[in-house]
């Protein structure tokens, strides 16, 4: 199949909805999957991690901190602006993140906007950079 515009950003589309279903399961390796073996994770306030070891090792960080103290994580992203020329793209989305603070029993939920460098690497699109930028986080109080 010739690529064209149209599937190029639905693959895409496509990619950033599966990175944030295994993020919600706490599927790290799956998740580092998703870049290019030399792509560069940006995780504030870490300093950037490159290469897929160390997107692992910060992914890693991140789940000991951030994931597993939650329950029920569902993040969603929407209002994507993608631009492609050729096999490369540029994207920006907002994301929503809401969860339940195991121990603290308290709802909250998560603002910001990913973005995105993409690369389509051995036929398939993968993330070259990935910016994760947090712009709130929300507590909702007790869960109901």
């Amino acid at each position: 199949m010739i690529p064209s515009a149209v599937t190029d950003e639905a693959a895409i589309w496509s990619l950033m909805c599966h990175y944030c279903h295994l993020v919600d399961r706490g599927d790290m390796a799956d998740v580092v999957a998703l870049f290019h073996p030399e792509g560069t994770l940006i995780l504030p306030p870490d300093p950037p991690a490159t290469g897929r070891e160390a997107m692992a090792r910060a992914y890693e960080k991140w789940a000991e901190g951030a994931r597993k103290p939650t329950v029920w994580l569902r993040h969603r992203i929407d209002t994507p602006w993608i631009r492609i020329d050729g096999d490369r793209a540029v994207s920006v989305c907002y994301l929503t993140a809401d969860f339940l603070l195991r121990k603290k029993q308290r709802v909250q939920t998560l603002v910001g906007r990913y973005e995105d460098e993409l690369i389509r690497h051995e036929g398939r699109w993968m993330f070259w950079r990935r910016e994760i930028v947090i712009a709130s986080r929300i507590d909702l109080g007790p869960p109901l």
